[in-house]
């Protein structure tokens, strides 16, 4: 009689271990169905330009705008680039650093179409020092300019050109 009773307590054990078992399973599967991706990964993110021009985007989540640029800065852009790109800087919370942003107009700019219709505008950045300061600014805009290509750096170089001629000449 007590093997009896043993075996229906170890029957029972056995039940219940599957029942537990299978609600397990079953908690897993839902969390598995859960986890599986919503929509389509084939189009591409739209980012919309702010009232300033600079794209709301994953890696630019702020108006940049509101950073002012040391005017050493600007003059050093404005000398190997022209005063047509914009500058932004961001400056690093935790480190004596900034971010710089170079926005190239879209007569110079070299990206593709389907990287235009996606980022809107052509935005090159770079950390730099605070120690490098200006010659940094100086040197990154060289790069940039280097990236741009021969024919676009002529044009770069010949429209800064004709400004400084039309400054140049009196109005009469």
């Amino acid at each position: 009689m007590k093997q009896k009773k043993q075996d229906v307590d170890v029957v029972s054990l056995l039940q219940d271990l599957g029942n537990s078992i299978k609600n397990v399973s079953d908690r897993l599967s839902s969390l598995e169905k859960s986890k599986e991706p919503k929509g389509t990964f084939e189009e591409p993110i739209q980012y919309e330009p702010t009232q300033t021009g600079f794209p709301k985007s994953p890696s630019f989540d702020e108006d940049l705008s509101k950073y002012p640029v040391p005017t050493d800065y600007r003059l050093a852009v404005n000398e190997v680039l022209s005063p047509e790109f914009d500058v932004y800087i961001k400056p690093s919370g935790d480190s004596p650093t900034f971010q710089l942003v170079i926005l190239v107009p879209e007569k110079y700019s070299n990206i593709s179409g389907a990287q235009r219709q996606i980022y809107k505008v052509d935005v090159r950045s770079r950390v730099i020092s605070l120690a490098d300061g200006a010659n940094g600014v100086r040197e990154y805009a060289k790069k940039v300019l280097g990236n741009l290509g021969p024919d676009t750096q002529q044009r770069i170089l010949a429209d800064k050109a004709a400004k400084e001629i039309r400054v140049a000449q009196p109005a009469f």
